[in-house]
C-alpha cells in the first residue's frame, strides 16, 4: 500500500515523528522537530560506512530529486574499504573471533556449532530423526540461512532479513532453544559489524519468546507425539542398557565394553556431551575422588569446576583406564579433521588355527593428555539398546537428566544438586526441573510413611486445681 506524502505534525501527535522514518520512496526519510516542520534524509556511505544524510530541500519533490543526486554522487566515490557479504564476515571474521574469545571451551563449541547450523543448515546423519512442523523428515540443508540474505553485503542487513532467516530455521527443522542460540551469534555478527564501521546499529528485531514457546510446544504434542513432562529411565533400566551394549554391541576391537563404560559414567555424573569429549586423563584425581572439568568453566567465573566422583564413576573410569583406548584428531588426505579410536600399548600379530592374523593387545598405558572418551559420539549405541529392550530411546543429555533425579530421589538437596550440574543459580533451575519423581516412587514412600516414633514420650497430665 501507497503511503501518504509526510505532512507537518504537532509534537506529541500520533503523525509526529521523532526518529528518520521510511517514506514511499526509499530513498528519501523524513523527522519532525520540535516545531512540526518537516526534515528531510537519504541514506548514502561515507567511507564504507551507511549514514543519514540531511538534505536542504524543504518539500518532498524536491528531497526526491535531492536525494536522487547524493545517491548518484555516493556511488561515484571509491569506497574505502570492501564490504564484505554475510557469508564472507561469518568465516572470515566471526568464526575467528569466536575462537579467541574469552569464553569458555563448552561456549566456544556451542556457538560454532550455531554457526555451522546458520551457515549449512542440517547436517544430522540419515538414521537420526529430525522432523518439521509439518512432520516431515528434514532434509540435509534444512534450516538453513537463506542464500539471498547470505549473499547480502552485511550493511544491507534489516528487520525484514532477521525475520526471514527466522521462519525458515524455526521448526524447520531447529526447534527453540538451538534457534535462540542461533540468534545469540548474529548478535555476536552484528556486533562485530558496528565494531568495524560496517554498521551504524542493530537491526530492531527480536524474538517472540512466548509465541516461539507456545509454537514448540505445540510441535512436541502434535508431530513429535511426545508428553511435555520429563520422563527417564529408572536405576534397574539403565543397568539392563548398559548390560544389553555389552552383550550385543560391537564387540570387534573391545568397543562395545568402551561404549557401556562411557555411557555408565554419563549417567553416574551428570556431564554434558562437550564436558565428556574435553574430558583428559590428567583431569582425574583417582586419590581424592574429584574430577576437573574445564569445559564448564564460565567467562564469569575465577576457579575451574569440580565434580566428586562416586563409587559408580570410579569404576567406570576404571574400566576405561583398563581397556587402554583414546581418540586423537587428525587430518585426512583432503584436508578435513577425522576423530580415530586408537589403543595406547603393545600390539602383536598372532596367527590362528584357521589361517587368520588376530592382534592382541596388551599393555595399556594411556597418556595424562589422552582424552577419556574414545568416541565423539555415543547416542547412537545406548539408543539402540533402548530399541532391542523395549524401552524409550534416550539421548546422552537424558542420562543427565536421569543423574539429577536420581540425586534428587536419594535425598540430595537441590543446592547439591546444582553443584553437580555446574548450575550457578543455587539450585532454583534444579528445583523447576527436577521436583517430579518417577512412576511407583510415591507408592513407594507413602508405604514407608509412618506416625510412629522409636521412643514414645509419656503425654503431661493436666493439673487439677
Amino acid at each position: 500500500m501507497r503511503k501518504s506524502t509526510p505532512q507537518p505534525a504537532a509534537k506529541g501527535s500520533k503523525q509526529h515523528k521523532k526518529n528518520w522514518t521510511k517514506t514511499w520512496d526509499a530513498n528519501v526519510h523524513y523527522r519532525h522537530n520540535a516545531a512540526g516542520e518537516i526534515s528531510f534524509a537519504t541514506r548514502t556511505y561515507n567511507r564504507g560506512t551507511r549514514h543519514y544524510r540531511v538534505l536542504q530541500a524543504r518539500t518532498f519533490e524536491a528531497a526526491r530529486r535531492e536525494a536522487m543526486a547524493a545517491q548518484d554522487e555516493a556511488e561515484n566515490l571509491p569506497q574505502v574499504r570492501d564490504i564484505p557479504t554475510v557469508r564472507e564476515y561469518w568465516e572470515e571474521r566471526v568464526k575467528p573471533a569466536i575462537k579467541r574469545g574469552d569464553q569458555s571451551q563448552r561456549t566456544i563449541f556451542g556457538y560454532l556449532q550455531n554457526v555451522e547450523q546458520i551457515l549449512h543448515g542440517n547436517q544430522a546423519a540419515k538414521g537420526r530423526r529430525l522432523r518439521n512442523e509439518q512432520g516431515k523428515l528434514a532434509k540435509k540443508g534444512d534450516g538453513a540461512c537463506p542464500k539471498h540474505i547470505l549473499n547480502k553485503r552485511i550493511d544491507y542487513l534489516d528487520e525484514e532479513d532477521c525475520a526471514d532467516w527466522f521462519n525458515n530455521a524455526f521448526l524447520n527443522p531447529y526447534r527453540f532453544k538451538p534457534v535462540n542460540n542461533q540468534w545469540i551469534v548474529w548478535r555476536i555478527l552484528f556486533k562485530l559489524a558496528i565494531r568495524d564501521g560496517f554498521r551504524t546499529k542493530m537491526p530492531d528485531w527480536c524474538i517472540d519468546k512466548k509465541k516461539a514457546r507456545g509454537r514448540d510446544n505445540r510441535y512436541v504434542v502434535n508431530v513429535r507425539g511426545e508428553s511435555r513432562k520429563l520422563e527417564v529411565m529408572d536405576r534397574h533400566q539403565l543397568l539392563e542398557v548398559i548390560e544389553e551394549i555389552k552383550r550385543n554391541g560391537q564387540k570387534l576391537d573391545d568397543r562395545a565394553e568402551d561404549v557401556a563404560n562411557v555411557n555408565l559414567l554419563v549417567a553416574t555424573t551428570g556431564m554434558r556431551t562437550c564436558e565428556l569429549l574435553a574430558l583428559r586423563w590428567q583431569d582425574i584425581d583417582f586419590e581424592n575422588r574429584v574430577a576437573t572439568l574445564e569445559g564448564r568453566l564460565k567467562s564469569n567465573r575465577d576457579t575451574v569446576d569440580y565434580i566428586d566422583l562416586n563409587p559408580w564413576a570410579i569404576k567406570a573410569l576404571l574400566r576405561l583406564k583398563a581397556c587402554g583406548h583414546t581418540r586423537v584428531i587428525e587430518n585426512d588426505r583432503n584436508g578435513n579433521e577425522r576423530t580415530y579410536r586408537i589403543f595406547r600399548g603393545t600390539v602383536t600379530e598372532e596367527k590362528t588355527e584357521q589361517g587368520t592374523i588376530r592382534l592382541r593387545k596388551s599393555n595399556p598405558c594411556l597418556r595424562p593428555s589422552d582424552y577419556v572418551s574414545p568416541f565423539k559420539s555415543i547416542d547412537r549405541a545406548f539408543a539402540n539398546a533402548c530399541k532391542r529392550l523395549g524401552y524409550e530411546p534416550q539421548s546422552p543429555h537424558k542420562l543427565r537428566h536421569f543423574f539429577a533425579t536420581e540425586c534428587a530421589e536419594q535425598g540430595d538437596s537441590w543446592a547439591v544438586i546444582a553443584q553437580h550440574l555446574g548450575h550457578s543459580d543455587g539450585g532454583a533451575l534444579a528445583a523447576k526441573t527436577y521436583s517430579h519423581v518417577r512412576r511407583g516412587h510415591v507408592a513407594e514412600r507413602a508405604s514407608q510413611w509412618d506416625l510412629e516414633r522409636s521412643e514414645e514420650k509419656p503425654v503431661a497430665k493436666a493439673r487439677v486445681s
